[in-house]
């Protein structure tokens, strides 16, 4: 009896787990034809309206793609048979994601590298200041002459006085 019961527990949970996994994978497979036309409409943008795909656009061309692809959802066709014919009447350009091949591949090779390759300029870049920074003295503040200051104030105070003198001249003559 003791045998039995330590059987039952892994078996009830293999049977749920096994129910769960065929759950998941046999859901891709039994979408509706409207769901499946929905998805398709995504992915095909609008000749009309090239910014939007047929699911958000209005135009009556738009919608008699929509009616094409449900027709032929109905009639049988798949997925990548759909999206071949409206390639061959519309050109590449009416698929909302650019094929992974020939020179739309840079594309998706850019793409990919794009942020690894700021994140490396990113890291890069500051490190390289943190070393310029720990590189400096930081003693070279604290050695600043006096003098040189004392220097720096009186030529400072010599422009200022000098601007300030020539300005008060130009406005004077401009009021006369």
């Amino acid at each position: 009896m003791l045998r039995l019961r330590n059987l039952v527990q892994p078996i009830i949970v293999i049977t749920l787990l096994t129910s769960i996994l065929a759950g998941c994978f046999s859901s891709s497979n039994g979408l509706t034809i409207e769901e499946r036309a929905q998805a398709l409409d995504k992915q095909l943008i609008c000749p009309i309206c090239p910014t939007e795909t047929i699911d958000q656009s209005q135009v009556q061309l738009a919608k008699q793609m929509k009616n094409i692809v449900r027709e032929r959802l109905t009639g049988g066709a798949s997925e990548q048979e759909i999206l071949d014919f409206f390639v061959s009447r519309y050109g590449e350009d009416v698929l909302a994601a650019p094929p992974a091949h020939g020179f739309n591949l840079t594309i998706w090779i850019v793409g990919a590298l794009a942020l690894p390759s700021a994140i490396l300029i990113l890291i890069l870049t500051l490190r390289s200041m943190r070393r310029a920074t720990t590189a400096q003295s930081p003693s070279s503040k604290e050695n600043l002459d006096i003098s040189d200051i004392g220097q720096y104030l009186i030529q400072a105070d010599k422009e200022i006085s000098e601007f300030l003198g020539t300005g008060s001249k130009h406005e004077q003559s401009d009021e006369v």
